[in-house]
């Protein structure tokens, strides 16, 4: 069984340029290697996703994170009022 290693970029206004090329390196050299390599480069800016190999478990990832950017995500407000729960003494709730 062979071994994965996903290696993810992520950043604001990436040079894709110089990113793609280096990350281009991750990939599997032969089908009878056993570890697998795949590089993901999200650039949350452009919100954009870019892998160096196109098989269908990476391309079902790669939707997965752009949904993710496409979406819209909760304010930092939302998160700490939704984490503010009911409020009990020592006993807990009466």
């Amino acid at each position: 069984m062979p071994v994965s290693v996903i290696v993810i970029e992520v950043g604001s206004r990436i040079d894709t340029g110089e990113a793609c090329e280096r990350l281009e390196q991750y990939r599997r050299a032969s089908m009878t290697r056993k570890l697998v390599l795949a590089a993901y480069l999200v650039d949350t800016a452009q919100r954009t996703v870019w892998i160096n190999r196109q098989r269908f478990l990476q391309f079902a990832a790669k939707r997965f994170i752009e949904n993710l950017l496409s979406n819209p995500h909760e304010t930092y407000e939302q998160l700490r009022e939704a984490s503010q729960g009911p409020v009990f003494g020592p006993h807990g709730p009466p």
